[in-house]
C-alpha cells in the first residue's frame, strides 16, 4: 500500500511521509477531507483499506499500539529500521481469515 518504507518507531510502526503530513494534529481527531479522490487506486487496493479499517477501526490507538508491539514484524526489526515487506507478509499470511471465519485459511 505504501511505496516508502514502514519504519519501527516508539510507538507504532510509521510511514516517514505520512507521519510529517499530520504529525501536527498531535493526539486530536483527524476529520476526513469532504471530497477523497480514489481514481488511482486499484480495486484490490480499495478492498484491503476497507477491509482493514472494518477490523482494525474499532481499536484505540493505545490497543494498536500494543497490538503492533507484540507481532513479529516489530519485534524481529530494530528501531528506527525498516520493518521490512516480506516481514509483513510473512505474519499476515498466518493470520489472515478469508470468507468461512477460520483462521489460518485462505
Amino acid at each position: 500500500m505504501f511505496q516508502e518504507d514502514i519504519t519501527k518507531w516508539q510507538y507504532g510502526p510509521v510511514v516517514v511521509p505520512i507521519y510529517h503530513a499530520f504529525r501536527d494534529y498531535g493526539h486530536q481527531i483527524i476529520s476526513p477531507p469532504e471530497k477523497i479522490d480514489l481514481k488511482d487506486l486499484h480495486e484490490t487496493q480499495l478492498k484491503v483499506i476497507e477491509d482493514v479499517y472494518s477490523f482494525f477501526g474499532q481499536f484505540s490507538a493505545l490497543k494498536l499500539m500494543d497490538m503492533t508491539h507484540s507481532e513479529s514484524p516489530w519485534i524481529n526489526a530494530e528501531m528506527r529500521e525498516e520493518i521490512t515487506d516480506e516481514a509483513l507478509v510473512e505474519f499476515f499470511d498466518t493470520i489472515v481469515v478469508k470468507g468461512n471465519g477460520k483462521e489460518g485459511q485462505k
